[in-house]
């Protein structure tokens, strides 16, 4: 089925972002936190944004998941009614 096919590669793709997200985002706190130009207090500002921002992208990235394995599960679904009234 081409559609399974494109679903993986779908959820693929969502958990390497997720990946991806994660790592970017160690590493942008990194930065800020060892830079020593900035100031403490912006400092924690920076660090919020960045929070703020990770927070979006992982719940996006939740919901793309969410989404893929909906309409696998109907597909599963499909599938199955599909192949017993075949049998018939």
């Amino acid at each position: 089925m081409q559609d399974k096919d494109i679903f993986n590669f779908f959820k693929a793709l969502f958990s390497g972002l997720d990946y991806s997200t994660d790592f970017q985002y160690n590493q942008a706190i990194q930065q800020v936190m060892q830079n020593p130009w900035i100031s403490p207090d912006y400092k924690n500002y920076i660090i919020q944004r960045i929070n703020n921002e990770y927070n979006l992208k992982k719940e996006q990235l939740k919901n793309g998941k969410d989404a893929t394995d909906f309409l696998e599960n109907i597909y599963k679904i499909v599938e199955s009614y599909n192949s017993e009234n075949n049998k018939k």
